[in-house]
């Protein structure tokens, strides 16, 4: 699609010159226009007939005004008290405002000022129009930009109010598991997805909730992840809800556990000459050891069903 660019200044020689006075004025009022779609609309182009069809006189739209007022509130240096004002002043339910906030949020600088009026402003959206915010959030985090959304107070804040769908949740939890297994050890990419995956939990199958419970495992167990962090909060709730329901835990994980001693079978800088029952030996109790939080719970012979793993 033809677009003109958004800075609204890339004219060539011979269209400069074919310009009238009367032109000019109304080129400087469409560069206007263009302008402000890119700020307060975030838009990359816009149509050749969109722009060769604004009015010479046009105004402002309301809504734009209002957007505008809504936005300059939240960036400034106005207490929260005065933000609420302006915001019940120029609210508008069909001015697109919880598609627009949350298209802005990674640009923001979160200082403690912004943070409360941002909370404010969700609690609006959130009394007035739920379902147009729960999609805009939804939308973003099934895109590839959904770590951008990680935040645990602004999540938290939409946790306790919002619902994402199941079929969006089953999309986003694809997203972000996978990121997780490439990010292991990495803590701060752990919890911006544990703080995404807390999120759509409840909305999850019971088989994608037992895909969590494979990919937590390792850090359910690990007891250099402390319970303060997300990653760890939501491995003990994935787990204490997997025993609260008397499932079979190592049934779940053994893939993980399967995984873990093929992958050590393969290092030869640990088992160069060493004999197959040795080796087989050390495996499992290394596996074990790794696992021992949740298979010291798990009332199967586990030292058999070990043995019995490692052979396949």
């Amino acid at each position: 699609m033809a677009g003109l660019p958004r800075n609204g200044w890339q004219l060539s020689a011979g269209t400069v010159g074919r310009f009238t006075p009367e032109s000019l004025a109304g080129y400087g009022r469409n560069t206007q226009y263009s302008y402000k779609q890119a700020a307060i609309k975030n838009r990359i182009a816009i149509p050749v007939s969109e722009y060769s069809n604004i009015p010479d006189s046009q105004k402002p739209v309301e809504s734009e005004k209002k957007w505008e007022k809504i936005y300059k509130s939240i960036i400034s240096d106005i207490s929260s008290v005065e933000f609420s004002y302006i915001l019940g002043e120029n609210y508008d339910e069909s001015d697109k405002l919880s598609e627009r906030i949350i298209n802005i949020f990674p640009s923001l600088s979160l200082s403690n000022s912004i943070f409360e009026k941002l909370i404010i402003l969700i609690e609006k959206l959130i009394e007035c129009e739920k379902e147009k915010l729960t999609n805009s959030i939804s939308a973003k985090l099934k895109g590839a930009l959904w770590h951008k959304y990680a935040n645990e107070i602004i999540i938290d804040k939409l946790s306790s109010n919002i619902t994402i769908n199941a079929d969006d949740s089953e999309i986003i939890k694809k997203n972000t598991l996978e990121y997780l297994r490439d990010n292991y050890g990495d803590w701060d990419e752990e919890n911006k997805v544990s703080i995404i995956l807390n999120f759509i939990y409840q909305g999850l199958s019971e088989k994608s909730k037992n895909d969590l419970a494979r990919a937590y495992a390792i850090i359910y167990c690990d007891h250099s992840r402390k319970d303060r962090f997300p990653q760890k909060r939501l491995a003990n709730k994935i787990f204490k809800e997997l025993k609260r329901n008397r499932a079979d835990i190592f049934e779940i994980i053994k893939p993980e556990l399967l995984n873990y001693m093929q992958n050590m079978k393969i290092e030869d800088f640990i088992f160069n000459d060493v004999p197959d029952d040795e080796k087989k030996d050390y495996i499992i109790r290394h596996t074990k050891v790794k696992y021992g939080l949740l298979l010291n719970d798990i009332q199967i012979d586990v030292d058999n069903a070990l043995d019995e793993l490692y052979d396949q």
